[in-house]
């Protein structure tokens, strides 16, 4: 998740978009900048799943 974090922080610090406004969105979060943060969210899920199979083996 601490990529998903930084990734988001990087895309809203690296706009000149004002992020209240729903308008904005697409210029903050674009096509490359969602695929970086569903990989992230994918590797989260798939580390812990991976804890939970540890934690479960004993």
């Amino acid at each position: 998740m601490r990529r998903y974090d930084t990734t988001l922080e990087n895309a809203y610090e690296s706009t000149r978009a004002f992020a209240g406004g729903v308008w904005a969105m697409h210029r903050i979060l674009n096509p490359e900048i969602m695929a970086k943060l569903e990989g992230a969210l994918t590797e989260a899920e798939r580390q812990g799943a991976a804890f939970v199979a540890n934690y479960q083996a004993g």
